[in-house]
């Protein structure tokens, strides 16, 4: 295979090989390799937050788009945190975010006590991940990880309610079919060493 020359998703989702990754357990493509052309794709198994990190205008959130367009090609519900710059073209408003997390917490509590369930049987971590692959995969795209992070930590009435569980979520969401991938600019990326999200 080889790289277009005008590569688009529309060019990658109808190869063979990106259709059996999207059927698969977990895999979730993301573009070409360089090398040889063959699609790349990240094991969803091993992550549970993938931050894409760079200077501005280094394809951050075109990566996130590429990922947004394979997890809704899997059929995962999604929920997208825009930039104030717009950049995902999406604008999910605080109550939005409010509301994500209300479904995201009852979806925890149930995924967590089959979790505890497993765990008490002796399970291992593949044992419990090919476990939750039985409920829908959820994921969250954040476009700039430290101005979310800001929003969320402002202190707003809407915001107020929910830091508590983002906090819990980004500590304890591994291993639920839950993922969150975010970009964030490069030069603040030590910033963000410094909240619990």
């Amino acid at each position: 295979p080889e790289i277009p020359e005008k590569p688009t998703w529309s060019l990658l989702r109808y190869r063979d090989d990106y259709a059996e990754l999207i059927k698969s357990a977990n895999r979730l493509p993301i573009g070409y390799t360089a090398t040889d052309a063959d699609i790349c794709s990240i094991n969803l198994q091993h992550i549970f937050t993938y931050l894409i990190a760079g200077q501005a205008h280094t394809g951050k959130s075109n990566t996130l788009r590429c990922l947004m367009q394979a997890a809704n090609d899997r059929n995962g519900h999604i929920t997208v945190i825009d930039s104030s710059r717009g950049e995902l073209h999406t604008a999910a408003q605080e109550e939005e975010l409010a509301h994500f997390a209300e479904e995201l917490f009852q979806e925890m509590l149930r995924r967590n006590a089959l979790k505890r369930e497993l765990r008490s049987q002796g399970a291992t971590d593949e044992e419990v991940y090919t476990k939750m692959l039985e409920y829908p995969a959820y994921y969250l795209f954040i476009d700039d990880m430290m101005e979310f992070v800001r929003k969320l930590y402002n202190n707003s009435q809407a915001m107020q309610g929910i830091v508590g569980f983002m906090e819990n979520f980004f500590d304890k969401g591994a291993m639920h079919n839950m993922y969150v991938f975010a970009g964030i600019p490069l030069a603040e990326y030590s910033i963000g060493l410094g909240y619990k999200v």
